[in-house]
């Protein structure tokens, strides 16, 4: 239950926040499940689900594939640093958002700050995330087509769902790789984004 108190800085903001989407509080469930396979050396995070009744839904899933012993030390010991010396690699990650309610939520609360109507916001958002050029980032047909799909979501609502599957997993030391100047996030990452209603 988020439900921020009107003492302090960051309770207030909180609280106007909510007040401009036209939420006293806002309740959230969360739901995680994972299996792991060590003698495989596979870790899969099944389904990871951030729920606000009648505002919408976060999910996440993905596999972890290579597993080394200095990876179940990370794990095991909760040291986020020590994953740097694993040889574990990313297959595969899902990311969703079921939009119900939050987005018109949020879009109102923009608009509120802005003094625009939603529509123009609205509009002027989507308009922004298409012509989104990452820094360094090689801007290609499929980022463009990425681009779009999110945008798509900020215009119509809906089901968006962003899918990672790299052509071999990548691992710590190959994601550094992406912050180098004319990365192609799309072809590495083997990013996709899909809407549906």
């Amino acid at each position: 239950m988020l439900a921020p108190p009107l003492r302090g800085l960051e309770g207030l903001q909180m609280r106007i926040a909510l007040t401009s989407m036209g939420l006293k509080e806002v309740k959230l469930d969360l739901d995680c499940a994972s299996t792991e396979d060590r003698a495989k050396g596979e870790l899969a995070l099944d389904r990871c689900g951030l729920v606000g009744p009648g505002l919408g839904e976060i999910g996440l899933s993905g596999k972890i594939v290579h597993a080394d012993p200095a990876f179940w030390r990370a794990v095991d010991d909760g040291d986020v640093l020590a994953l740097g010396e694993s040889e574990a690699g990313l297959a595969s990650a899902r990311l969703v958002l079921v939009d119900k309610s939050l987005l018109e939520r949020g879009l109102k609360a923009l608009s509120t700050v802005t003094g625009q109507p939603v529509a123009v916001t609205r509009s002027n958002l989507a308009r922004d995330i298409r012509r989104y050029q990452p820094a360094g980032v090689l801007i290609s047909e499929d980022m463009t087509k990425l681009l779009d799909t999110v945008a798509r979501f900020v215009e119509q609502g809906g089901t968006l769902t962003i899918d990672a599957k790299p052509d071999s997993p990548i691992n710590l030391e190959q994601l550094q790789t992406l912050w180098k100047p004319g990365a192609d996030l799309m072809r590495l990452l083997g990013l996709s984004a899909s809407l549906s209603r």
